[in-house]
């Protein structure tokens, strides 16, 4: 599971009424990591719980911790924005 040093505290899913994609916020580093490229959209799953994601490129699965307890157990799209800050 990766710490908040990699992963920016915002991670945001679709509102129910107004379907679009969330966005999830990487460091330039783990996104290189993680074979990611800006705006590219990623599918993900929410734990039973709500407290991480957990998305998989290629052959890595990767826990990402997120407050998502509205969105249990759900797939979400998420767009990849490398966080610059």
């Amino acid at each position: 599971m990766n710490g908040p040093e990699n992963i920016s505290k915002y991670l945001r899913v679709p509102v129910p009424d107004q379907p679009a994609l969330g966005i999830l916020r990487l460091s330039p580093i783990k996104a290189r990591e993680l074979n990611l490229a800006p705006d590219q959209i990623i599918r993900g799953v929410v734990s039973e719980d709500g407290d991480f994601v957990e998305i998989s490129t290629s052959n890595v699965q990767q826990q990402i911790r997120a407050q998502l307890q509205q969105w249990k157990g759900r797939v979400v799209e998420l767009k990849v924005d490398l966080d610059q800050s």
